[in-house]
């Protein structure tokens, strides 16, 4: 094959290739695109050497992307980044570029070359991620519940201000530095809980009682799921909790006016029978003299 062959084989490559090929002068004016190129930003065939490729750029972004790609030198000759394009349709997309400088025999950058390609749905997704990543933060943080997200050995790696005042923590921070351990009560087994929440996966309105920082004992109910790696081992734990302490004495307490409301009418019950008794026995007395 002759040079002549492979300069054209080469061009047919560049041409053809899905990817989006152009290159430019250092002031942004088109001086090759390739066929992805037109027809993506010239659906209608208008010839695009010789304009301007920040015309499909958002001008927000204009100093962005041209300070990338004029920072580039003979030790740097290459970048690599994303931006947004204005489409035919007028929608903003994502693209991401890798700028090659084009030296000529004494170093100085006479063009730049580009390779695109369209990244919006990744860009999408990220973006959804992030909004999604955001609600459960702010969700967690301002929860009511007691939220906390501990590993298998109980260090704590995330909980919110809930958690930190039913317990007693000093802030989250201190939290952070805590491992769950120290805030279970005698009767609350950490070991069991373990091997009841490995075998579940899931425990929905699970009561538990733990002691908190000043020692006193704290009833709970709470949702609890865990996490597993790849190998099936528990990696995380994650639980809601809501504090049933004074649900739990108000129940207490109502039980034992219940005893003694009951012991009251057991004991009327017995001084009216006692009394009739007495009655009969002072009747009888009476008759008799």
């Amino acid at each position: 094959m002759t040079k002549y062959d492979e300069l054209e084989l080469y061009k047919a490559l560049v041409e053809e290739t899905a990817a989006l090929i152009c290159r430019f002068n250092p002031d942004g004016t088109l001086t090759y695109v390739n066929k992805a190129y037109r027809e993506l930003f010239s659906p209608d065939g208008e010839p695009l050497v010789g304009c301007n490729f920040f015309a499909f750029i958002p001008e927000s972004e204009h100093q962005e992307v041209k300070s990338r790609y004029l920072s580039l030198n003979l030790k740097t000759p290459s970048i690599t980044y994303e931006h947004r394009i204005i489409s035919t349709e007028g929608n903003l997309e994502w693209q991401e570029w890798t700028d090659r400088a084009i030296f000529d025999d004494e170093g100085r950058i006479i063009e730049y070359q580009s390779i695109g390609k369209d990244i919006t749905k990744r860009k999408k997704a990220e973006i959804d991620l992030l909004r999604s990543e955001e609600q459960y933060r702010q969700f967690f943080e301002t929860n009511i519940s007691a939220s906390y997200i501990t590993k298998p050995d109980g260090r704590i790696v995330a909980c919110n201000e809930a958690f930190v005042k039913l317990f007693g923590l000093d802030s989250i921070q201190k939290a952070l530095n805590t491992n769950i351990q120290v805030i279970y009560s005698d009767v609350q087994d950490r070991g069991q809980f373990l091997d009841i929440i490995q075998k579940e996966r899931h425990l929905a309105s699970y009561e538990s009682r733990f002691r908190r920082m000043n020692g006193k004992i704290v009833d709970v109910i709470e949702n609890v799921s865990a996490a597993f790696d790849e190998s099936g081992k528990l990696s995380g734990i994650f639980g809601f909790m809501v504090d049933l302490t004074e649900r739990k004495n108000f129940e207490q307490q109502f039980h034992q006016a219940q005893k003694m409301e009951a012991i009251g009418c057991l004991a009327g019950g017995i001084a009216h029978d006692f009394n009739n008794l007495l009655m009969c026995i002072q009747g009888n007395a009476g008759v008799s003299s």
